[in-house]
């Protein structure tokens, strides 16, 4: 009883039971991380201490400079790991002693760059405090307005950019209210973009993207209705309604980046023509405006989904009124929230109409480009990550315009303006853009660029999916304006076309507006970029290749396939809408050549299934695996298993659970779950009328396990179950066996296992220990009492051991 209330005191509570005792005597202690996490009254008291807070703080950002190196990182992980240790009495202790806390964040005051180990302690002692402590701590962000211009200053340093997005990922709680109003005051974004500045560095253009790239994400709230409301889960469906739907589209930060002054400031970094690091502000600021994009149309998919849970709730609550009865209903998106949606990357767009010349100038003159450079396939002219960026971001706007056009809610997003009112709608921007890149003939360069360069798939996907979109987006416009007069009945129009036809006056003209814009730019890609016409001479190229010694199928091939499958729905639906040029030319031989002819046959080998069709009963007569079509019974699954996989394949022969058609574990579980030898004497009864009509080699394999004595090795351990089975018989059996030998071996094999043989060897088990050791090899008696010991497959390896011992003496 007495033992059961003494708890063990620790080498820590011993220091700390003494006067002055010093934190770096703890420190050098390897347990005191454990007792902080084990919440020690006694250190937890020590460590609240305004001057050990202060010590600790001052080990992160400024050690002493008397300690040695390793004391010194040492000291300053400990430092964090204590100060960030979930103890609240600590942050409370912090946030108390101000002046500590002043002296703290003098770090930021130095020089680039920090210092990588003390800024990652640095950045994780606020984030902490800034979760547990969010309101002392933006308080005294705000009672230090320097401090959020120090953390601009280094926002290079991954550490502090952490800082930052924690401060805008918090802004959806109760406390920080203003916080995202406050940072647009102090110009957060415009000092960001002018990091993109392509005077700068490399290094500090790819934080400031990814840190741009980090905004967006936590900016941005995409709340779903998952199966919530359905299943009747009254707390997610409340947890989704209180979820921050007024963020839909981002925050006023996003607002600002998107705005058409910052659009063009850094449009303006990216085709800068004179300075040195131009190149580098292209590539990092295309990756931050196809976010934007993309965020864009997250934001069409996510109304589409809340319309679509709104209707299918209204649906299900007018069959049955009291299943959702307790249920708060979804919200379909807002007016408000589709007049964004109509108006969003208004100015994005026009910034990029406006440079799209300068756009095509780099596509044709790369400025990162100088010459060949040696690869696995000679001297080769790179194509190069800032054309590849163009394209992509080609690629983006064509999507967007894919997605907005096709939507369900287009007629929503479409926002009529009021009278009067000239503010440009997306709907003008995706057309005067389209008719941009038909104008200055962008599809046809990027196709030129497909085939000039036959293997870079990275731009092979990127085009293929510009074209695909453009084709899918002609194919859906044009059916859905394509309405007869002469149906009546409006359930004989497809889905698109009732579509069409619930819009309103305006809408159908902006639709029809779009209509053409496209029309126009797929009759480009066709006519101008003679896009057919290259496919054939592709495959007339490929074909020359893979003849040639050592030749090799072309790169762009298999995208190739896809855009000619493309085409030919294209064709099927909107023939009607291009020049008799272009028809006539894909009505004309060189094509139907190519469709009929090598792009079926293209298909036809894509589509079979890999290593080949398994044979059947009618075919494997055609079919040699090194056996006779005689020798199987096609109705035994075994046999047509074998016969599919073949001699050398990983079948019946190569399989140690499944040799030569009856499986061993199955017959030694057998064995060892039942005393019954007729148990043992069925089961090899019906493995030999089964495997009877089979091949003569599982017979022989048996003759072999009643006839040990002449096997030469481990029955289970040959080296070859694939060799001629012939020279298998005649090796082990000293010649082939005639059928009258195999009957003769089944009869032996049946009396080894007769009742009056079983009682025999039993009665001779209590004398197998003293066996004479020059006895060679095991008789068949000893493997029937290794039967009766559940030892079947350990004693059949147990043979070719006492051979081996016998060959020695």
């Amino acid at each position: 009883m007495f033992w059961s209330f003494v708890q063990p005191t620790t080498v820590i509570d011993d220091l700390l039971s003494q006067e002055d005792v010093q934190l770096e005597t703890l420190l050098e202690e390897d347990d005191l991380l454990q007792e902080c996490k084990a919440h020690n009254s006694k250190l937890i008291e020590y460590f609240s201490d305004p001057e050990i807070i202060k010590k600790l703080l001052n080990y992160i950002t400024n050690p002493p400079e008397e300690l040695e190196e390793l004391k010194k990182l040492k000291y300053s992980y400990l430092s964090c790991e204590i100060l960030s240790c979930d103890i609240w009495p600590i942050y409370d202790a912090i946030m108390e002693n101000t002046n500590a806390l002043v002296e703290f964040w003098k770090f930021v005051d130095r020089d680039e760059p920090l210092e990588i180990f003390q800024a990652s302690y640095f950045c994780k002692v606020n984030l902490v405090l800034l979760q547990y402590k969010l309101p002392e701590m933006l308080q005294f962000i705000r009672d230090h307005p320097e401090i959020l211009s120090k953390i601009l200053k280094h926002i290079s340093s991954s550490p502090i950019a952490e800082i930052l997005l924690k401060l805008i990922s918090v802004s959806d709680r109760e406390e920080a209210n203003g916080i995202i109003e406050w940072l647009q005051q102090e110009k957060v974004i415009p000092i960001l973009v002018s990091r993109f500045d392509p005077n700068l560095d490399d290094e500090t253009h790819t934080n400031i993207a990814n840190t741009l790239i980090d905004i967006n994400s936590v900016s941005y709230t995409s709340p779903l209705l998952t199966n919530d409301l359905l299943s009747g889960n009254i707390d997610g469906v409340n947890s989704f309604l209180s979820s921050q739907i007024t963020n839909f589209g981002g925050n006023a930060l996003v607002d600002e980046l998107k705005s058409k002054p910052i659009i063009e400031q850094l449009v303006g970094y990216m085709l800068d023509e004179k300075a040195p690091n131009s190149t580098s502000s292209l590539i990092h600021g295309t990756t931050v405006i196809i976010d934007l994009i993309r965020r864009y149309c997250g934001d069409i998919e996510q109304a589409e989904y809340q319309q679509h849970q709104y209707d299918h709730f209204q649906q299900e609550n007018m069959r049955d009124e009291n299943q959702y009865q307790d249920v708060v209903p979804p919200t379909p998106p807002t007016k408000a929230q589709f007049e964004m949606l109509s108006l969003a990357l208004n100015d994005l767009l026009n910034v990029l109409g406006n440079n799209l010349e300068k756009f095509e100038y780099l596509l044709l003159h790369p400025k990162s480009i100088n010459g060949p450079i040696p690869t696995t396939l000679g001297e080769v002219v790179p194509f190069g990550t800032e054309r590849l960026r163009v394209c992509e971001l080609f690629a983006e706007v064509i999507h967007l315009q894919y997605l907005y056009s096709s939507s369900p809610l287009f007629d929503r997003i479409v926002f009529e303006q009021k009278e009067g009112e000239k503010k440009r709608t997306l709907v003008e921007e995706l057309i005067t853009i389209t008719d941009k890149f038909t104008e200055r003939k962008m599809l046809p360069i990027c196709l030129n660029l497909f085939f000039e360069f036959p293997w870079n798939n990275f731009l092979h996907s990127v085009v293929y999916d510009m074209i695909a979109k453009i084709f899918n987006t002609c194919s859906y416009l044009v059916t859905a304006t394509n309405l007869s007069n002469e149906i009546d009945d409006e359930n004989q129009l497809s889905a698109e076309e009732q579509m069409f036809a619930s819009l309103s006056e305006e809408t159908k003209e902006r639709m029809n507006l779009i209509k053409n814009s496209v029309i126009k730019l797929t009759s480009s890609i066709l006519d101008e970029g003679q896009l057919p016409q290259k496919i054939v001479e592709a495959q007339r190229l490929n074909d020359i290749e893979e003849k040639k010694e050592k030749g090799l199928r072309l790169g762009y091939m298999g995208h190739l396939t896809h855009i000619s499958d493309e085409i030919c729905k294209l064709i099927s639906k909107c023939s009607n809408q291009f020049s008799d040029k272009i028809n006539d030319y894909i009505n004309g031989k060189d094509w139907a050549d190519y469709i009929n002819n090598s792009l079926q046959e293209t298909k036809n080998r894509d589509s079979q299934a890999l290593g080949g069709q398994r044979p059947n009963n009618d075919t494997i007569t055609n079919i040699s695996f090194g056996y006779q079509a005689q020798d199987f019974d096609f109705d035994n699954q075994d046999d047509q298993y074998r016969l599919a996989i073949g001699s050398s394949g990983f079948g019946v022969e190569d399989d140690e659970e499944d040799i030569n058609g009856f499986d061993m574990n199955e017959f030694e579980t057998m064995i060892s779950s039942s005393k019954d030898r007729d148990s043992a004497e069925k089961f090899f009864e019906n493995s030999s009328e089964d495997e009877m009509d089979s091949s003569e080699e599982e017979e022989d394999w048996i003759n072999g396990l009643g006839n040990n004595n002449k096997m030469d090795g481990n029955i289970l351990g040959q080296s070859d179950w694939t060799a001629d089975f012939n020279e298998f018989d005649n090796n082990v059996n000293g010649g082939s066996l005639g059928e009258d030998d195999k009957l003769n071996d089944w009869a032996n094999f049946d009396e080894a296992f007769s009742p009056d043989k079983i009682n025999a060897v039993n009665i001779s088990t209590s004398s197998n220990d003293s066996k004479d050791e020059n006895q060679p090899g095991f008789e068949k008696e000893d493997i029937l009492t290794d039967l009766d010991n559940n030892n079947i497959v350990e004693n059949l390896n147990n043979l070719s051991l006492d051979e081996n011992k016998d060959s020695k003496k």
